[in-house]
């Protein structure tokens, strides 16, 4: 994809390379440990993969979101609460690792203010809100999202205003999708499971 080719055609990118390969490695044994029933063994390998991604890239970060999205999706067939419960506690390794990590990255690895996000215009809204930059980011991925999927200009680094309200554009209208998008997912899971429970009602009563 146009947007991601720096990743491969400069050395520099080679960190985005490697942090995915650990990451993925990472959950397929942390997957693989829950289907055989043998996570303790498996979640040592996957825990050190995961901080091998961690040290390549920061983006590592949401491997326990990812794991938790992924054991709900298609390892689990309880209710969705108890699905998030159990993929919660089988995930506490790892985001005790990201945990520790982000204690790092505030404290003795805090280069050049962690969290400023390279604004180091202290004074301004975005630096001293954590609202004003998610209301930010609600742009910026709307315009990521968009250049996925028409490729335009990927030459140019882009300017964004900063939001300081909720209901500036497009910031409420990208919540709104979040919400749309997260309630469609969980009907369709209630829906999944409800088949789930047809048909093995179904099953049962054939072999009787």
């Amino acid at each position: 994809h146009p947007m991601q080719s720096e990743n491969v055609a400069y050395v520099a990118g080679r960190g985005d390379l490697m942090s995915s390969l650990f990451m993925l490695s990472s959950l397929i044994l942390w997957m693989k440990g829950i289907e055989r029933g043998k996570l303790r063994y498996y979640a040592v390998f996957s825990s050190i993969l995961l901080i091998l991604a961690l040290l390549s890239r920061e983006n590592g970060i949401v491997f326990p979101f990812l794991a938790i999205s992924l054991y709900v999706a298609f390892l689990s067939r309880n209710s969705i609460w108890k699905s998030l419960r159990d993929a919660f506690v089988y995930v506490i390794p790892h985001l005790s690792i990201v945990a520790g990590y982000f204690t790092l990255r505030l404290t003795v690895l805090n280069f050049r203010d962690f969290l400023n996000f390279g604004n180091f215009d202290t004074s301004s809204a975005y630096a001293q809100d954590i609202f004003v930059r998610l209301y930010t980011f609600m742009h910026v991925l709307l315009e990521y999202l968009r250049t996925f999927i028409w490729p335009n200009n990927v030459h140019e680094r882009f300017r964004f205003p900063i939001h300081e309200s909720f209901f500036d554009w497009p910031v409420w209208i990208v919540f709104l999708g979040f919400v749309a998008l997260a309630t469609t997912l969980v009907v369709l899971y209630h829906d999944e499971q409800k088949s789930l429970k047809g048909a093995k009602k179904v099953e049962a009563g054939a072999e009787i």
